[in-house]
């Protein structure tokens, strides 16, 4: 079935994002069409011809996103022997049910073949975390306070003349991005994309270790890890008295401190900034000399207590905002009194500006109503797992609503009555792992992976225990080990971790534990287990 374009209009910083990130690109024959592209106006129209052949070669090769032969057809612009493949870790699930996020890349087939000067499109599935709602809200704010960002806006995808849903047209990070926001593709891009050792950006033993959580997207011959290293190192070890001009000569701060507002007050966990450090580049500019961080992955966001377990409003204080340590570059600049000062002037200026719930609703309702045509066509039913009684898409918009009254009003009170220290929370307190005794857990192993989620298994050598904790950590060679569970003493040793994302790494170990007259007390931890499901 063919279908008609849909136009709707909508007053959403409009004139901000015609602009977007604008800098005279290096290699763009005609700017205002790719700005058209990502006009958040417009629900764009995509058309995608991929033979049946061709479709059914991706699903077969599974997990493993291969590339194949395609048309893209946007207005009267139409470019074949275009690559197209599935994108993401949820989308390589060969059962998933899912719509499929895609990627196109131009020039795959045919060398130096752009779309717009653009070498690829980003098309997210938004079925996962309400995304259909997130990623804008979070990337307008960004762009009206010229932060560097992906723009995003909605398109509807056919292919071969089938709907396949809305999507989030995402503008994709890479030599393109660089030369429109950046003048230039000249310096190393970092991205990390799983966390792991370094990403917190702590100093590692050698700079080559970096590699295992940073992948060199640019000049890949030539990136060495250094400009890594020593941006951990100057967060180690430059005195106080110089930090903050220190800091400013070699990395682009002032952004960074409205990325900290906006990513605390729209609740986005998922981000160095928040829970989990990964899902951002950093672009080592040599016009500069200084370091960019560049957000990505912005579909988690707006939901408290998201997954049942992570207290993302009542463990994110506005004027304090470090919910997770170690965090040398937010820990460093919120410990520097001038630096604070500024953050806490722009969280005041940004929350009455965007986050006040009158304006922030009103916005979400203006997306809704421009997706809502497009979402009664989608043939993947609504899902948001950070918040698994939302059912359908106006329960996400309540339950969006509602995150965004409770974060306001709490942020308003932490800005009023501001932290002199940062605050520590409850999910921080109880039992760790102690010196290793006789009786330490042993033998933790990984019994299986499969749809209910990461099965564990170990011995209990104690009988003096309370509880076993189970612990985890999140990315490739991690460390950062937080408690995940307790388990009594008469249950199994076993537990099955069903919090989990495709195409993530997590690390487990257990130990045990018990009360004294001076606090829980931990045994030594076990072995060290990891999975990716």
């Amino acid at each position: 079935m063919r279908i008609s374009p849909v136009l709707i209009v909508i007053p959403f910083f409009v004139s901000v994002f015609l602009v977007g990130c604008r800098v005279d690109a290096v290699d763009e024959p005609d700017p205002l069409s790719a700005v058209e592209f990502f006009d958040t106006a417009t629900v764009q129209r995509i058309d995608l011809e991929i033979a049946p052949e061709d479709r059914r070669a991706m699903l077969d090769a599974l997990p493993e996103r291969i590339y194949v032969p395609a048309t893209f057809i946007w207005r009267d612009i139409r470019l074949e022997n275009v690559g197209v493949r599935f994108k993401g870790n949820s989308s390589s699930q060969p059962d998933g049910w899912w719509k499929r996020s895609l990627l196109v890349k131009f020039g795959e087939y045919v060398d130096g073949q752009r779309f717009l000067g653009l070498r690829r499109v980003s098309l997210d599935n938004a079925v996962q975390f309400g995304s259909v709602f997130s990623e804008q809200l979070m990337a307008d704010i960004l762009l009206a306070e010229d932060v560097i960002t992906s723009r995003a806006n909605y398109a509807q995808v056919t292919i071969n003349g089938e709907i396949e849903g809305l999507f989030v047209n995402v503008e994709r990070i890479d030599k393109s991005f660089l030369e429109t926001a950046f003048g230039n593709r000249d310096g190393v891009l970092y991205k990390n994309h799983l966390g792991g050792p370094g990403s917190d950006l702590s100093v590692l033993q050698s700079q080559e270790e970096y590699g295992l959580s940073f992948e060199p997207k640019t000049h890949e011959d030539e990136a060495d890890y250094g400009s890594l290293m020593e941006l951990a190192t100057l967060l180690r070890d430059t005195p106080d008295s110089e930090f903050e001009e220190a800091l400013a000569a070699r990395f682009d701060l002032e952004p960074f401190l409205k990325l900290m507002v906006v990513m605390m007050l729209s609740g986005a966990f998922d981000q160095y900034t928040g829970f989990n450090p990964h899902n951002f580049y950093l672009y080592d500019n040599p016009a500069t000399g200084r370091i960019h961080y560049l957000v990505w992955d912005l579909d988690v966001g707006f939901a408290d207590n998201a997954f049942g377990q992570i207290p993302v409003i009542d463990a994110w204080n506005a004027s304090w905002p470090a919910p997770r340590i170690p965090r040398p570059l937010l820990e460093r600049i919120l410990s520097d009194k001038d630096l604070r000062a500024r953050y806490r002037a722009h969280a005041e200026r940004i929350l009455e500006t965007y986050f006040s719930p009158d304006i922030l609703q009103s916005k979400l309702d203006g997306l809704y109503e421009q997706a809502e045509p497009i979402l009664a066509t989608d043939p993947y039913p609504a899902k948001r797992i950070t918040v698994p009684t939302d059912a359908g898409y106006p329960s996400i918009v309540d339950s969006m609503k509602d995150f965004m009254a409770r974060r306001y009003d709490t942020a308003r009170t932490q800005l009023d009555n501001p932290a002199t220290e940062r605050p520590s929370h409850p999910y921080e307190q109880g039992p760790s792992p102690g010196e290793s005794v006789p009786d330490d857990p042993s033998d933790l192993e990984v019994v299986k992976v499969d749809e209910q989620g990461i099965h564990l298994r170990w011995k209990d050598n104690s009988d003096r225990e309370e509880l076993t904790i189970v612990q985890r950590c999140q990315g490739v060679g991690c460390t950062g080990f937080e408690n995940r569970v307790g388990i009594k003493p008469e249950a199994p040793p076993e537990f099955v971790e069903t919090l989990i994302q495709p195409g993530v790494t997590y690390r487990f170990r257990v130990y045990a534990a018990w009360g004294s007259a001076n606090g829980p007390v931990g045994s030594g931890a076990s072995n060290i287990v990891e999975a990716m499901p």
